[in-house]
């Protein structure tokens, strides 16, 4: 059975044998901000790459990186909803395998710093207000979040190619590094 897909850089990716370098992070940039957040049941799109970003503007300088790149596994994964990842007995392993590539590929410590969880609990509070239908109070939202309290402006969705360069804008910023 094969394990590998094709990348939009024409290079295969095995879910397997996660292999991630730094210069792989235009591809994780393309794959983020062409997909859309909460499995696209969103009032309009909103890029996995946007909300990387607005992560990662929320740390300090030494956890930014990791702010940016806290979702990197879903260039390859996609962005599965919470209920059905749950669902999903291969998933978490799967995702911490790739998830841990990523950190590794870019010198990133290992696990996640809960200050990264909790800056993406706030922008995640703030597209729950901002990008997402009305729902009602017992849908799960409150448990999840966990009073995290959203941001002050409002989430203003960027168009793919937006979000595609803020992404590396961001990278560039955080590294020196000109991808």
């Amino acid at each position: 059975m094969k394990t590998a897909i094709q990348t939009a850089s024409g290079r295969y990716f095995d879910f397997l044998r996660p292999e991630v370098r730094p210069e792989h992070v235009h591809e994780m940039a393309h794959a983020l901000s062409m997909e859309c957040r909460f499995g696209g049941h969103c009032r309009v799109f909103y890029s996995v790459a946007q909300h990387s970003v607005l992560t990662a503007r929320l740390l300090p300088p030494e956890l930014r990186l990791w702010g940016l790149l806290h979702d990197g596994c879903e260039a390859w994964l996609k962005d599965i909803p919470k209920p059905l990842k749950m669902l999903l007995k291969d998933y978490p392993a799967l995702q911490e395998r790739v998830q841990r590539a990523v950190a590794d590929a870019f010198g990133l410590s290992w696990p996640e710093p809960p200050e990264v969880k909790a800056a993406e609990l706030r922008v995640t509070a703030t597209e729950r207000r901002d990008v997402m239908p009305e729902g009602h109070d017992d849908d799960g939202w409150a448990e999840y979040l966990a009073g995290s309290a959203p941001l002050d402006a409002p989430i203003v969705p960027w168009a793919q190619s937006t979000a595609k360069r803020q992404f590396l804008y961001a990278y560039r910023m955080e590294t020196g590094i000109d991808p």
